[in-house]
């Protein structure tokens, strides 16, 4: 497969998403995805896009829960 936005070759991985649903971050971890090696833009296939949403969506109990740090950024002067 090639890349929709640098044209060049893609390679199947297993990575960790993370998807805002609401003020919700949820973090699946071991998602298959096609992802360039140029400029990591990063492809599901509709199944996997499907299991993602069905599993945020029935999630229960939690194998891990994270705290994570939120910062502010300063304005440039």
């Amino acid at each position: 497969m090639k890349c929709q936005v640098c044209s060049s070759k893609m390679k199947l991985k297993h990575i960790d998403h993370d998807l805002w649903l609401g003020k919700k971050l949820f973090v699946i971890k071991g998602v298959p995805a096609e992802v360039c090696a140029q400029c990591g833009e990063t492809v599901f296939t509709p199944q996997v896009t499907e299991r993602i949403l069905s599993t945020v969506k029935f999630a229960k109990n939690p194998r891990q829960i994270m705290k994570v740090p939120i910062l502010t950024l300063k304005h440039a002067v």
